[in-house]
């Protein structure tokens, strides 16, 4: 379906879900994209589902774990219910079709997850900060926040990395890390056609372990912690074990500054007025438009 028919039964949809005051965002995507199929809306609360359900009204709505699908007007409406507290998080997570997923192929790597909720190693939360995150994978934060004009500027995104090697990408790993494989296939496809060109560079070799580097990253100013994070983060966590309980207690302080981002902008979002929302909606429409801030001016 083309952009301009798209915007208008995105409009449509949201109206609808603001109507019945559902919390909800829209992740951006490539900015020249011009041909849609399915859109991403990130919900902050599962109790929403059944009200989302009775709104569509029909027989075609998929659910599966934390996500329902619901095809609306030839276009499939994947509806995400992501957590209150990092719903800031979950929605620059899903921004710019599957650069997460890209992006996770390198923390798969290293024995880490780049989850819809932060960045996990060994099962273990241990940043819930988007900007940290992609300076660890050696990615532009920058570009990533300004976004990207198409899918090859995505692509070319992710090969700057330090962690890049060709040999690492294939259709099975984007399966198996991409639940939404089926919708998001023909872009994989497209991404491994552009990385043809480097396929005569050996490019970066993983290692086995990189707990140094992640202590040394995301809590080398927290001296108190170092000695107890350095024997952590070298064995297999379990949270039935005192020590690791230090993990757990930064999550807790990662998830409560993360709950403080998102009230703030709640409250940002709450004193426009009336009249601006408009104005709101319409930059809205224009993906990739910077950050949150840039889209409330």
């Amino acid at each position: 379906m083309k952009k301009e028919d798209f915007l208008l039964i995105l409009k449509e949809v949201l109206d609808k879900l603001e109507k019945n005051n559902i919390t909800c965002e829209v992740p951006y995507t490539n900015i020249n994209k011009q041909d849609f199929e399915h859109i991403i809306i990130t919900v902050s609360n599962k109790h929403f589902k059944s009200e989302i359900v009775s709104i569509f009204k029909t027989l075609d709505i998929i659910t599966k774990d934390n996500k329902t699908i619901i095809p609306y007007k030839d276009i499939n409406f994947i509806f995400i219910f992501v957590n209150k507290e990092t719903f800031s998080y979950s929605f620059y997570y899903y921004c710019w079709d599957i650069a997460h997923t890209l992006i996770n192929i390198y923390a798969h790597r290293m024995n880490m997850e780049f989850r819809v909720d932060g960045l996990y190693y060994k099962n273990a939360l241990i940043s819930t900060n988007l900007v940290n995150n992609l300076i660890f994978f050696d990615l532009n934060k920058t570009a990533y926040f300004k976004g990207f004009l198409d899918a090859t500027s995505l692509y070319g995104f992710i090969t700057m990395s330090t962690y890049f090697n060709p040999h690492t990408f294939s259709l099975e790993e984007f399966e198996k890390l991409d639940p939404l494989f089926i919708y998001n296939k023909k872009y994989y496809k497209e991404f491994l056609e552009y990385i043809k060109f480097f396929k005569d560079y050996d490019g970066y070799e993983f290692k086995k372990n990189y707990s140094e580097e992640i202590r040394e990253f995301f809590f080398k100013d927290e001296e108190k912690e170092d000695m107890q994070l350095k024997n952590i983060l070298n064995q297999t966590l379990d949270p039935n074990i005192p020590l690791h309980r230090e993990i757990l207690s930064k999550q807790k302080k990662l998830i409560e500054k993360d709950k403080k981002r998102l009230e703030n902008f709640q409250k940002m979002k709450q004193s426009i007025s009336v009249e601006a929302k408009e104005n709101i909606r319409k930059k809205f429409e224009k993906f990739g438009k910077g950050d949150i801030e840039e889209f409330l001016k």
